[in-house]
């Protein structure tokens, strides 16, 4: 072909080819000479061009050269020379010394190192206020053996006598966590001394409440035998001597178990006596009538019938030996497999899904577990309202707050884990491992866990210690969660007193200065009034009061000059017999002025064994006095509370 016969681009092609190659090139270099350095490098994740290298590296050396001059928490010291230590023991005899170098098994020694503890600000930590608003209330018990692993130690305390009557005394007070709150948001100290609200706020826990009591001396008045009187065997207690380091994992758990547990750390339940209904103190301490008597035993015998119903649907028995069962526990029945019927499981076997029988087989079984689950749900509503309903009755308020309101305690945020109730502790306290645990006798399973925490709470205490015809007066004492257990960042001065210190409770002084309950006079063990009396036959006729077997009995004694006043008396049952002797010893019989001038009264002297002096009763005084009109109504009460008892057992 003819070199005319080709067009322009193709003559030329080679010539079009290399301007473009060129084109290309030039704008690529003015691109990176535009754009950016074509021979930076990079220092520190940045670029840098040739021409600031060496600025940059001499700003780098001097960086690291402050940082190497600037202070360390790291104490240099001196490597020993170990070819000299080496050369020494080579030298020395063989077997003469058994004293190495400078070295330890895992390497450096660990003096060798020593890591300095920053000096933390010192943290402001007040005292709890003390409880307020103290109640006291006496009463008379029969203990009940419930085969709890803690009656041997509630019996030791109350005494052998049988039957188990013992007097006791409940305090109830009120606890502010309102104030507690503002004592611990210190407002007066600067704010790098107060604690963090993010650790003491979740941690506004009672962890056990104890009494102070004092006796009164009968003959001269005064009040003396200050005495501590700790909780129960038992009982949801962590007193403020508990200090016991503990890993970090089991101190997560206990600090969960008092979260979950908070009502029976406030309130410890009563022990189980056969005469009851234990009830708290209150303004009026009031008894109940007829009617409030039957509502009880019907709500008793409702849930009774109720918790039989969940152990057979469940198939388990998850109640403390005090009957009372935490919803919480309630598991689905297990099915042969070892799958929960939560998961659909309906056993070892499972044939394919494909069949229709086999499908509408499943589908009728998933609707008879899901029917059974209901039940469960509708009992346990059943049961919950029957023993709210119980506990108004009885004027035991449970507080049960909102759950979810506030993440996990301290600075661990949520966990889980429980306490293995199976281990030992010593006496006074509850069981679980480490010392912790719910009371398996007496516990009061919580419905609650976390929640918003109320501005005051109702807290209560017991003394079985207390003795029939003394006087005491009471204090309340608290004793709450530390804020700073398990702190990490604690000033040096302050570690070792708080860090592994769980509870705290009140400054000595502002104890002192609490005031104390009004004073409280226990009956004495036996009571005794004049009714009649002849001054000529030197003859006097006695009616005795006492409490046996959790019932007030009475009887009526003719003595004379010389005699001990009392006797025996017999029990419903046959030939059961108990003592009502009062102590004191007749003297005599006479006749003095009545007191309003109009004639004369019959005047009876005894002996007080208790004080060693002549004492004295007024026939008319005796007969017509408010104590003896209070056993009788007390006594009245009693007859009528076993009458719908008898008829509860005639109708089961």
């Amino acid at each position: 072909m003819k070199t005319k016969d080709f067009g322009f681009f193709q003559q030329h092609a080679e010539k079009l080819a290399l301007g473009l190659g060129a084109v290309v090139i030039l704008g690529v270099g003015a691109t990176q000479f535009l754009m950016g350095e074509p021979n930076a490098v990079e220092i520190n994740n940045q670029p840098v061009s040739p021409g600031e290298i060496k600025e940059t590296v001499i700003k780098d050396f001097q960086r690291l050269d402050r940082n190497l001059k600037g202070d360390s928490y790291v104490e240099l010291i001196e490597i020993p020379k170990y070819a000299d230590s080496f050369r020494r023991l080579y030298e020395r005899p063989v077997a003469s010394d058994t004293t190495l170098g400078p070295f330890d098994v895992g390497g450096l020694a660990a003096n060798w190192l020593r890591i300095k503890t920053p000096d933390y600000p010192r943290k402001f930590l007040p005292a709890p206020p003390v409880p307020t608003e103290i109640l006291a209330k006496a009463g008379n018990g029969v203990l009940a053996n419930n085969g709890s692993q803690f009656f041997p130690e509630i019996r030791s305390i109350i005494g052998d006598q049988e039957p188990a009557d013992f007097p006791y005394v409940s305090v109830s007070a009120s606890f502010s966590f309102e104030d507690w709150s503002k004592r611990l948001e210190a407002q007066n100290v600067p704010e790098v001394e107060r604690i963090d609200p993010g650790l003491w706020q979740p941690r506004l826990l009672i962890t056990s409440v104890r009494l102070l009591r004092e006796e009164q001396d009968p003959i001269t008045g005064q009040w003396t035998g200050l005495t501590t009187i700790d909780p129960m065997p038992g009982q949801f207690a962590i007193l403020p001597d508990d200090t016991r380091p503990r890993e970090l994992e089991d101190a997560q758990a206990m600090e969960k178990w008092l979260l979950d547990n908070q009502p029976d750390f406030r309130r410890p339940v009563f022990p189980e006596i056969v005469n009851g209904p234990w009830t708290p103190p209150d303004q009026s301490n009031r008894v109940f009538t007829p009617e409030e008597l039957a509502r009880q035993r019907e709500l008793e015998r409702e849930i009774a019938t109720l918790k039989r119903t969940l152990d057979r649907l469940t198939g388990n028995d998850q109640r403390g030996n005090d009957g009372r069962r935490d919803r919480r526990q309630v598991r689905p029945r297990q099915q042969p497999g070892g799958f929960d019927e939560f998961d659909g499981g309906g056993g070892g076997d499972r044939r394919p899904r494909g069949n229709r029988n086999d499908d509408r087989e499943n589908d009728r079984a998933a609707q008879a577990r899901e029917r059974e689950q209901q039940r469960i749900r509708d009992t346990e509503d059943k049961l919950f309202e029957a023993e709210t309903e119980l506990n108004e009755l009885l004027g035991i308020d449970e507080e049960v707050p909102v759950r979810g309101q506030r993440g996990g305690p301290g600075a661990y945020g949520n966990y889980g884990g429980e306490f293995d109730r199976s281990a030992g502790i010593a006496p006074g306290r509850a069981t679980a491992p480490s010392g912790y645990g719910g009371p398996e006798a007496y516990g009061n399973p919580s419905r609650t866990g976390a929640g918003q925490v109320p501005d005051r709470v109702k807290v209560w205490a017991h003394d079985l210690t207390a003795k029939a015809g003394k006087t005491y007066r009471y204090k309340v004492l608290i004793s709450v969660m530390n804020p700073l257990y398990r702190f990490p960042r604690l000033n040096e001065a302050q570690r070792g007193d708080n860090f592994d210190r769980v509870a705290i409770t009140h400054d000595p002084t502002e104890l002192e200065a609490a005031s104390w309950s009004a004073p409280l006079e226990l009956d004495p063990k036996y009571q005794f009034f004049v009714l009649s009396g002849s001054k000529d036959q030197k003859r006097a006729n006695f009616e005795v009061w006492t409490v046996f077997d959790g019932k007030l009995r009475k009887n009526e004694f003719t003595e004379y000059p010389g005699n001990e006043i009392g006797g025996l008396s017999e029990a419903e049952d046959p030939g059961r017999e108990f003592t009502m002797n009062v102590g004191s010893i007749m003297l005599d019989v006479d006749s003095v002025p009545a007191p309003n001038g109009r004639g004369s009264v019959v005047r009876v002297l005894f002996l007080n064994p208790e004080t060693g002096r002549i004492d004295y009763r007024l026939i008319n005084e005796d007969k017509n006095s408010n104590i003896r009109q209070r056993l009788e109504n007390q006594q009245q009460r009693e007859i009528e509370s076993d009458n719908i008892r008898v008829g509860d057992a005639a109708r089961s």
